[in-house]
């Protein structure tokens, strides 16, 4: 399975507040803001590198890099609180990789859950239906869910006699996958006093957001001599490089540095690298329409969807 996959189909139901990206795509996040479901971007969670890189910038009064998520981040996109409709519902994926330091994939996965938060007692008896999913993907409904259903028809409902609970998020279906490719991949060209590293987007119809590419220096103090672009700043034992977005404008690109005196290799790994992907779920897991499971009648409701890099690394 590789990143391509299917492409929305167009047909915007009347009932939908937004509708999803089933593939990596160009997402323009502020134009898209006003479409209906609101992307907004959650709370960062750090790693203990991350939180102290960001606390010594602090202390030295760094201003670009404090504010940049750090690469272990996890940055989910969801729906404004004003545009969530009774019935939200939430698609986050998570992607892990190893890479080697000739790009190639050691070890790569991504799990993904869909949740369903319904806000009006009455609305609890309801069905999902699905747009064809990625079968590359073994999925795993919530115990109460019909998973024969889903797997013949693509309709997430309750088994007789159960409802969805309201008032709370809760798990509808949880997915995995180890097969695909990593989207971005990190290469460093260590060259005795200096380095230079290396990203390349691998499918350009990739977006990426808040692109973090944190880099070892084992308390060496390097000199940034030429950078492509994005925030490059030396935080501590580390050189963190930010990129607001990569996409097929600026599909690669490279900072080199030099140090006084010479570095083993081993040192620049390993490289830990963060980025999010609003609107992306791999799997394709987009909801069509939900229906009221008495009388089939459509019921409004609102979605949200983000990819995350989570132990992102080359090494």
């Amino acid at each position: 399975g590789g990143m391509g996959g299917g492409s929305d189909d167009g047909q915007h139901l009347p009932m939908h507040q937004q509708p999803s990206t089933p593939t990596y795509a160009a997402v323009d996040v502020p134009e898209k803001r006003q479409a209906g479901g609101g992307m907004t971007l959650g709370k960062a969670r750090k790693t203990d590198v991350a939180s102290k890189i960001q606390q010594e910038s602090r202390a030295h009064g760094g201003g670009g890099a404090s504010a940049a998520p750090a690469a272990a981040a996890s940055t989910q996109a969801q729906a404004s609180p004003d545009q969530q409709q009774a019935i939200h519902l939430r698609v986050d994926e998570r992607m892990s990789a190893a890479l080697n330091r000739d790009g190639g994939i050691v070890k790569f996965e991504v799990k993904g859950e869909l949740s369903i938060h319904i806000a009006d007692a009455q609305l609890s008896n309801v069905r999902i239906l699905m747009k064809p999913y990625n079968s590359d993907f073994a999925f795993m409904p919530f115990p109460t869910i019909n998973k024969d259903k889903f797997l013949t028809d693509r309709v997430l409902s309750q088994k007789e006699g159960k409802v969805f609970k309201t008032h709370q998020t809760v798990p509808v279906v949880r997915w995995r996958s180890e097969s695909g490719s990593a989207p971005l991949t990190v290469l460093c060209w260590p060259t005795g006093d200096s380095a230079s590293i290396q990203y390349e987007l691998t499918d350009a119809s990739v977006t990426l957001y808040n692109v973090s590419i944190l880099i070892p220096i084992a308390g060496a103090e390097p000199s940034v001599e030429d950078s492509t672009g994005g925030d490059v700043s030396v935080q501590g034992e580390y050189v963190q490089w930010v990129l607001p977005v990569i996409n097929a404008d600026n599909k690669s690109g490279s900072i080199e540095f030099t140090f006084p005196e010479e570095v083993a290799d081993d040192s620049y790994f390993p490289i830990q690298i963060g980025f999010n992907a609003p609107n992306v779920s791999l799997a394709r897991m987009v909801v069509s329409d939900v229906v009221n499971a008495e009388n089939g009648m459509p019921v409004a409701f609102s979605t949200a969807c983000g990819l995350t890099a989570e132990d992102y690394i080359v090494a």
